[in-house]
Order: structure tokens, then C-alpha cells, then sequence
């Protein structure tokens, strides 16, 4: 698969097996519950020494919250301004100062706005790139923003479902 190919890519393909291992179990769990499976595989697995991290889709900011509460300084993108409302109030009441909440869809369009970091954070965002742009510019697109991670790179890849099909 040509997809898989792409230079540099072999290096995060171990992360899949964070969808592999639990999709069957998230998708049957509440939001709340495949956040916390989320986040546990993410600070298992997460190189220690990354400073910077990108949520992208990043919905109410549950990951980016806790990571940054684990001192990392991170950034969540979402298109959503409920979501975000959110986030900001608990960044605020939990007096969180290392989280940035931006009110951004990532696309092809405003990709040039993405520095690199560190870390990029990609969960159940990529089905909708599938969904609005079809399998190949999703693809495309996630490899792109791929290229803007330092060190690792987390996502949840799209399947035959529309979300969180195993």
C-alpha cells in the first residue's frame, strides 16, 4: 500500500496499534471513557522529552487538559466554539496556563499556519477528513500534518465505518 510507504512514515506506524488494541472496547464506551483509554495510551507511549503538542479536533480539550497538566505546553484546534467554550472554562477554573484553545479547522488551505512540533494529536478527526474529502486527500491531508510532528505522531485512522468502526 503505497500509503504506508511514504518516507518517514514507518516510524509511527507502531502507534496504530493504539486504535487496534481498544477500538472494539471504545466504541462501546461513553465519550468520557475512551478519552481516559485514550490519554492512558498517549502518556504510555509518549516521548518524554517532547515539549510542544497540537490536539488537533481537539473537542471539549480532555486530552489536551490532562497533557497539559503532565506539564507538556499544548495547543487544541477545534472548529467547534461550544467545545472550545469549554475547554477555556476548565483551563481557566482549574487555572491550567500551559493549554491554548483556537478556534481552527485544519485543512490543505490553512496548513501553512501549523509550525512543527513536537507532538501532533490526531483522535477521530480523520474520519471526517475521509467523509468531507474522500480516502485519498484525507490521507494526504493526515500525512501532511504528519510532517509537522518532531517526534511522534497519534491518530485514529479511518475505517469502513464512519466512527470508531473496528
Amino acid at each position: 500500500d503505497m500509503f504506508w510507504n511514504i518516507d518517514g512514515f514507518q516510524a509511527v506506524k507502531h502507534m496504530i496499534h493504539f486504535v487496534q488494541r481498544f477500538c472494539m472496547s471504545y466504541q462501546v464506551t461513553s465519550h468520557a471513557d475512551g478519552s481516559t483509554q485514550n490519554l492512558e495510551l498517549i502518556l504510555n507511549a509518549i516521548d518524554r522529552k517532547a515539549v510542544n503538542i497540537v490536539d488537533i479536533g481537539c473537542n471539549q480539550g480532555v486530552i489536551a487538559l490532562n497533557l497539559a497538566l503532565h506539564g507538556f505546553k499544548v495547543t487544541g484546534y477545534e472548529k467547534q466554539t461550544r467545545f472550545l467554550d469549554y475547554g477555556k472554562e476548565r483551563a481557566a477554573h482549574d487555572k491550567i496556563n500551559n493549554v491554548i484553545f483556537t478556534e481552527q479547522l485544519v485543512s490543505f488551505d490553512n496548513l501553512s499556519l501549523l509550525d512543527a512540533v513536537d507532538v501532533n494529536i490526531l483522535l477521530s478527526v480523520h474520519h471526517q477528513m475521509v467523509k468531507h474529502m474522500g480516502m485519498e486527500q484525507g490521507n494526504r491531508l493526515l500525512v501532511e500534518i504528519f510532517k509537522k510532528s518532531k517526534r511522534q505522531f497519534f491518530f485514529q485512522p479511518a475505517t469502513i465505518f464512519e466512527k470508531y468502526g473496528c
